[in-house]
């Protein structure tokens, strides 16, 4: 019997810090928009497919690690990162419009 109390209580206290989880992620994401400029429906869509990553992100992270779980500016840390990446596939994606760009033009002439 104390065994089962003891893993129901630490069913609740899981359960209590993945509501703290969100809230703070939620509060933390709805300071990020109001700390944007105006923006138009592109530059928003992507904003929201890139906080719905961090956000799974984030989520996954604190259910694999609830000991840790999520901690005040795990979003901030995470957000540089995903920029990072996209940069990077950016650089990639015009580094092989340019190559291709360049090859066709030179086998055309």
């Amino acid at each position: 019997q104390a065994m089962e109390h003891h893993q129901h209580h630490h069913h609740q206290q899981q359960q209590q810090q993945q509501q703290q989880f969100i809230f703070r992620l939620d509060e933390s994401l709805a300071f990020m928009k109001q700390s944007l400029p105006m923006e138009n429906d592109l530059m928003k869509k992507c904003r929201q497919e890139r906080s719905t990553i961090i956000r799974q992100v984030l989520f996954v992270y604190a259910k694999e690690y609830p000991a840790l779980g999520y901690r005040q500016g795990m979003h901030e840390v995470l957000s540089l990162i995903v920029l990072c990446l996209e940069i990077d596939l950016l650089n990639k994606n015009h580094q092989s419009t340019s190559a291709s760009t360049t090859s066709s033009t030179t086998s055309s002439s």
